[in-house]
């Protein structure tokens, strides 16, 4: 059996540095939505903070980081993972591997959970502008999350057995529906916003449009010196409005995104890669009471009255 626990045990202890870091870029995104967002300061702090509980402890989560760990086990059982093993044997593997996809499915479950609070900020009417300090900051804290995401992902699909013929079947089941999902998601989650920000653009055109016709003199006599500079500013403003963007992301988000997440089907394609010693010493083997030992460090620093935020 070369199942190697290393990397899901690491993966294990980065997911809580990872909600903490990605509690305080929400954090600080949140503090700026009333500058983008037309609703009241007072009205946005308090939906935000109704919308984040998750972060501090919820059933819905639980029970999908339950169902993870049981999906996790599943799939290195439909890889062959504990082939020549008794039941006895098993135990800690299983249990190691229950633990480390319970903590992981906590991680998952809170990025899934942030892309819902942008989905439904698109209930709001948003003010649009270039900048990356208004609404475009959205896509930043996005991506910094998923990228974050992604790479834990890479360390916990690493643990997959390399050896056996249908190890597979484990890569692919864990490394391919996260690229699907973070990559579908971070779009998908961002069309509401996408629509309000159409929304923003069209109005603004059409208004600067009206000013300009309503400016508009019916003869050539008519054109003054001044209305030809109120025309002319106008102008450059409909032009400015028409750069406006229309997604609240940019193209180096998308890009940062698609190619961490890409990252996490790396195992798959690095399956036939001869790894030499590093991984025999790092397999876990009842021989080999390191990983044991580390394992028992995580789950002491995982511990849920530890960390003030989930993990």
């Amino acid at each position: 059996m070369t199942l190697c626990i290393v990397p899901q045990i690491i993966a294990m202890c980065c997911v809580p540095i990872g909600i903490r870091s990605g509690s305080k870029a929400f954090g600080e995104w949140a503090e700026s939505l009333s500058y983008f967002v037309k609703k009241d300061k007072m009205v946005l702090d308090d939906w935000i903070s109704r919308q984040a509980r998750f972060l501090y402890g919820d059933r819905g989560v639980s029970r999908f980081a339950l169902a993870f760990a049981f999906l996790t086990v599943g799939t290195h059982w439909a890889g062959q993972t504990f082939n020549g093993m008794t039941i006895t044997q098993m135990l800690v593997p299983m249990a190691i591997l229950s633990s480390t996809g319970f903590v992981c499915g906590i991680g998952l479950a809170c990025i899934f959970l942030f892309s819902r609070i942008i989905w439904k900020l698109g209930r709001f009417a948003v003010r649009v502008e270039s900048h990356q300090f208004g609404i475009m900051s959205t896509g930043s804290v996005m991506a910094k999350c998923y990228v974050t995401a992604a790479v834990i992902w890479l360390l916990y699909t690493l643990s997959t057995p390399w050896a056996e013929k249908r190890a597979w079947i484990t890569m692919a089941l864990l490394g391919i529906p996260p690229l699907v999902l973070f990559v579908g998601s971070f779009a998908l989650s961002q069309f509401p916003l996408h629509k309000r920000m159409l929304d923003y653009k069209r109005l603004r055109v059409m208004e600067l449009q009206e000013r300009i016709r309503a400016l508009e003199p019916a003869s050539p006599d008519g054109l003054t010196e001044e209305i030809r500079k109120k025309i002319e500013f106008y102008r450059l403003t409909l032009l400015d409005a028409l750069a406006l963007p229309e997604w609240p992301f940019s193209f180096g988000n998308v890009s940062g995104v698609f190619v961490s997440s890409a990252t996490a089907v790396l195992p798959v394609l690095l399956k036939g890669l001869p790894w030499g010693k590093l991984l025999d010493y790092l397999n876990l083997t009842l021989a080999n009471p390191l990983p044991h030992l580390m394992f028992q460090g995580a789950f002491w620093m995982c511990r849920p009255h530890t960390v003030p935020v989930w993990c």
